[in-house]
């Protein structure tokens, strides 16, 4: 099975990108909002991990968080190697992110 952890990566990226991509939407409609925006914003985290762990969770494992893959390296269920890959993979999504959200209207 040469390619069964290309399955595992699709997984990762589709989930880490619309948790990203959700999640910055989300911060970015109601971020400055009073009172309930911060809730809002997680609220739309949390859905969208709880939706992408019940898709994908039995393909990947559900590491969409990168604190996941490090404490699961950390207790030895995966090797480096895979943590590596994962690792790539979430900065793939950034990179992708970079290309398609609008730079901030103000400057840092």
């Amino acid at each position: 099975m040469p390619n069964s952890f290309a399955p595992k990566l699709l997984a990762e990226f589709i989930g880490t990108f619309a948790l990203v991509f959700i999640g910055a939407g989300a911060a970015s409609i109601v971020g400055g909002a009073a009172g309930g925006g911060i809730t809002a914003v997680a609220f739309a985290h949390g859905l969208t991990l709880m939706i992408f762990i019940c898709a994908y969770g039995s393909v990947s494992g559900g590491h969409f968080n990168p604190a996941v893959t490090v404490g699961v390296l950390a207790a030895g269920a995966i090797t480096a190697a895979e943590a590596a890959d994962r690792g790539l993979q979430v900065s793939g999504d950034t990179g992708v992110l970079r290309r398609v959200l609008p730079e901030p209207a103000v400057a840092p």
